[in-house]
């Protein structure tokens, strides 16, 4: 594979979608790119890799399957790779096959919304999460979430959500029993992480209370999360209780483990 400047990326798929034919395929929607990517094309498609922390994530484009096929087929297995396809409703099976045959499925998120936001009669008071849990935080979140798919804040984005007191806790003297990690841009909150560490299985649901009163004081008007539903049946449910609803957004996932 060759290096190329990920600000060609978009030329080159606009190239490859005014070529004949009436399908299109990518799973590239801006997402971040370092300024250089690793890169392979042919005649109807290409592919490129965006390094993380030991891992990289595959972006395509093609107006031909089989192009795509073949570009799988010439990637060293040099290191993990994992593919994510943003699709609605159902994953083109043509191209579910396609990646299947190269990639191993993994799993499928469903984004949920909260399109009211309504404050909870919880009066307790909330605990922000303070500088000093950085590090257990940054942690317990590689022990408690996929590295491939849930997309981890960098240690200096950690750091802001937590000055911005945006990573909610609860806490039995320093030791965080429960914590839950939200962004919020303009009126639109993001509910990015949560998890009980206890044995109070009823402890993240005062958190979550805390939650929406936090939000609802901050301004947002709606919210939305990732649920990974063929994992996590029962926290599909919990969402739903607080009124949340499938908006018929997957993100299906695919991994390449390295040789």
């Amino acid at each position: 594979m060759q290096k190329i400047k990920s600000s060609t990326i978009l030329d080159k798929i606009s190239e490859i979608k005014k070529a004949n034919g009436n399908e299109f395929y990518t799973n590239y929607f801006l997402n971040k790119l370092d300024e250089e990517v690793l890169f392979l094309e042919n005649e109807g498609a290409l592919v490129f890799l965006q390094p993380e922390a030991d891992f990289y994530h595959l972006y395509f484009a093609t107006k031909n399957l089989l192009n795509l096929e073949e570009l799988f087929l010439q990637i060293p297995a040099v290191s993990d790779i994992a593919i994510e396809i943003i699709c609605k409703n159902k994953i083109d099976e043509n191209l579910y096959n396609c990646i299947n045959r190269n990639f191993q499925y993994q799993t499928t998120y469903e984004r949920m919304k909260l399109y009211k936001i309504e404050p909870s009669e919880c009066k307790s008071e909330i605990t922000y999460a303070e500088v000093s849990d950085l590090d257990f935080v940054h942690n317990q979140l590689r022990i408690d979430f996929n590295k491939y798919f849930d997309h981890f804040p960098s240690n200096e984005t950690l750091k802001n959500y937590i000055e911005n007191k945006q990573v909610l806790v609860k806490k039995d003297g320093n030791q965080i029993l429960c914590y839950l990690i939200f962004t919020i841009t303009n009126s639109s909150c993001h509910f990015n992480y949560m998890r009980n560490l206890s044995n109070d299985s009823f402890l993240h649901l005062e958190l979550i209370e805390q939650f929406y009163n936090e939000i609802v004081s901050r301004g947002a008007k709606n919210v939305y999360l990732w649920v990974d539903v063929d994992n996590n049946a029962r926290v599909k449910k919990l969402h739903e209780y607080y009124r949340h609803k499938s908006d018929g957004t997957l993100n299906v996932t695919f991994l390449r483990k390295r040789l």
